[in-house]
C-alpha cells in the first residue's frame, strides 16, 4: 500500500514538472537564426530583372524577407525562427527609386559549407 502511495504522489508530482516544462517551452520559444548585428561581407546586384545580394554568412535559419530601411541605412534579414539580423546598408539610399521595383530578392547564403539561393520579399522603407 505504501508503493502505491508513493508511485500515486510521483506520478502527480512528475506530471506536474511536465507540465511546467511544456508551459515554459511554449512561453519562452528558443530563438533560432543570427540575432542582433551582422559582421560580415556582402554584395548587392542588377542582373536584368532580379536583384542578387550574396552575404557570405552562415545565418543559422531561413530568411524570410529583408527589409532595407533607406532613413536609418540599414538592412535587416528577418528569419523564419523569429531572430533578426542587422547590417549597415551596402546600398546607398539614392538608389532607392530604382530598386522600388524589385518586390523579391535573390539571397545567396552559407549553410555549412554550402552555398544556398532563397528568393524571398524585399521591402524598402524610407
Amino acid at each position: 500500500m505504501f508503493n502505491g502511495i508513493i508511485s500515486l504522489i510521483s506520478g502527480i508530482f512528475g506530471r506536474k514538472d511536465r507540465e511546467n516544462k511544456k508551459i515554459n517551452e511554449t512561453t519562452n520559444p528558443v530563438v533560432k537564426g543570427t540575432q542582433g548585428r551582422l559582421e560580415a561581407e556582402a554584395l548587392v546586384l542588377k542582373q536584368g530583372d532580379h536583384l542578387i545580394m550574396v552575404i557570405d554568412y552562415d545565418l543559422g535559419d531561413m530568411p524570410s524577407w529583408i527589409e532595407w530601411d533607406t532613413a536609418a541605412s540599414l538592412m535587416y534579414i528577418i528569419q523564419s525562427g523569429g531572430s533578426v539580423a542587422q547590417m549597415e546598408a551596402i546600398i546607398p539610399p539614392e538608389e532607392a527609386s530604382q530598386l522600388e521595383k524589385f518586390r523579391r530578392l535573390i539571397l545567396v547564403t552559407k549553410v555549412g559549407k554550402e552555398k544556398v539561393t532563397h528568393m524571398i520579399p524585399f521591402l524598402i522603407r524610407a
